[in-house]
């Protein structure tokens, strides 16, 4: 939860519902499984040679996908660390993904 609590966007309680929505992270063995559990991969359609993506599947967790969309949006505005996220990203292992 800590290691969340240091990304824009999430707060106590989004971490808190997002861990317990997730429960233990390293149940999924591949990042794709996670995506999968969440319903964030495109749909396919294909037949033959032809080959159509289309938009995410929407199956899975709903109210996890629902929360780290809501977090994500933090991501569009313009980058601003307020000194609460700085004291919350303190002891936190270095990522360039923040």
């Amino acid at each position: 939860m800590q290691a969340l609590l240091a990304f824009r966007g999430f707060q106590l309680v989004a971490a808190m519902i997002t861990v317990s929505e997730l429960g233990d992270i390293h149940r999924f063995a591949h990042p794709r499984q996670l995506m999968t559990y969440l319903g964030l991969v495109s749909v396919e359609h294909s037949s033959g040679p032809h080959q159509h993506l289309g938009g995410i599947s929407r199956c899975g967790n709903g109210h996890a996908r629902w929360l780290l969309t809501e977090c994500a949006e933090q991501y569009a505005l313009p980058p601003k660390i307020s000194k609460e996220l700085a004291r919350r990203q303190e002891g936190q292992p270095p990522t360039s993904a923040r």
